[in-house]
């Protein structure tokens, strides 16, 4: 009979997204922990009844108690589940840390902290083969004992670790490194590994799941559990992706060169705000703008973000490619006799000197004054 489960990782909760509003950081928070729901509905599509978390349950190993028991609590919630946890390089098990304050506390039957290389059997004939790690960094492959690792003959061995193979990983400079032949060489039926966030299969029978709920742009692909079917001893496993995700992170451009004031001079941004894969209030969208405008054209660019921003969960634009084309004329806005108007000429000179050292910052402010400028009309209207 086959055996069946889902191989997960880098959950990372408790992460706390700084540089977000509090109320965005707050939703990704509740994010993390809401996807041990979608992870467990997951299972039931697919028949599993082990969960096996390949490291970076937590983000830090010095969590709030509160924000770890939530965790433990929403998984001892789906009772059908066995839970198996590997500690990772952000939740290290070291002496007097997270893991031992979690044990010592109690955690519920149908969770299983794995923190030791022993292997030990999850089902009927099926065994894992672990590699928990105690520091944030290795001197060698923690996955070398797998080669040795002893299971009974005939028995189903797959491995649970986390670190970087092949340039594979969190970071391209591996502080903790996996040869990405060790499938073969410990003879394993399936080696189930976190660290990237993306899913990938790196070698054979050899997978990254990846994060269930992104944290970042992504280029790779993030949100989703692997349900893994092994029909037996030497059977390829039988892989298949399952979204998991609730916040779509992405990354989108908008060239508005030769941008005009017509009716369809927006059509760039209406296509970036088009439904995609989740709806926009689902969506944290990095758009990056660039082009050369005046700046009357620039407000009207400014206007459209406000709507994406206000339609969107949270939106990071960058402007720094968006070029500025000034005219004496074009300060026609500004009260003739204001002292603005003279700021803004005085400002426009060291704009339009490309040998002037604060060239670059004369255009950044020139284009605030505008902008501050035009909103002001706006109010007064």
């Amino acid at each position: 009979m086959s055996f069946r489960f889902i191989h997960t990782a880098d959950w990372q909760i408790g992460k706390a997204f700084a540089g977000f509003p509090a109320d965005v950081a707050a939703a990704l928070r509740e994010a993390r922990i809401s996807a041990i729901d979608r992870i467990a509905e997951a299972t039931v599509r697919t028949a599993a009844a082990h969960v096996l978390v390949a490291g970076d349950v937590f983000d830090a190993e010095t969590l709030a108690p509160r924000t770890v028991a939530q965790a433990v609590a929403r998984m001892a919630r789906h009772q059908h589940l066995t839970w198996h946890l590997l500690p990772g390089n952000h939740d290290v098990h070291k002496a007097g840390g997270l893991w031992e304050r979690l044990i010592r506390d109690g955690i519920p039957q149908n969770i299983r902290a794995i923190l030791t290389e022993k292997p030990c059997e999850i089902d009927k004939n099926s065994w894992i083969v672990p590699s928990p790690l105690k520091g944030r960094a290795t001197g060698a492959d923690p996955t070398l004992h797998m080669d040795t690792a002893p299971t009974p003959p005939g028995a189903l061995r797959i491995g649970l670790a986390h670190g970087s193979v092949r340039g594979y990983g969190s970071d391209q400079t591996a502080t903790v490194s996996i040869d990405p032949n060790r499938a073969a060489s410990a003879g394993l039926d399936y080696l189930a590994l976190g660290d990237t966030h993306g899913c990938v299969e790196v070698a054979p029978k050899t997978w990254y799941s990846g994060t269930p709920e992104p944290d970042r742009y992504p280029d790779n692909e993030p949100g989703f559990v692997l349900a893994v079917e092994i029909a037996g001893v030497g059977a390829p496993p039988i892989v298949k992706r399952h979204s998991t995700a609730q916040f779509d992170w992405r990354k989108a451009a908008v060239s508005v060169s030769d941008f005009g004031v017509t009716a369809t001079s927006f059509a760039p941004f209406r296509t970036v705000a088009a439904p995609h894969n989740r709806p926009s209030h689902d969506t944290l969208l990095k758009l990056t703008v660039t082009g050369r405008v005046s700046p009357e054209q620039r407000h009207g660019v400014l206007g459209e973000l406000k709507r994406l921003e206000a339609s969107h969960r949270h939106l990071d634009a960058d402007l720094s490619g968006l070029a500025l084309a000034f005219s004496a004329g074009g300060l026609h806005q500004l009260d003739a006799t204001s002292d603005l108007k003279q700021v803004a000429e005085r400002l426009l000179g060291r704009a339009a000197d490309p040998a002037a050292p604060d060239a670059a910052v004369a255009t950044e402010a020139l284009a605030l004054l505008l902008d501050l400028a035009a909103e002001a009309r706006g109010e007064a209207a």
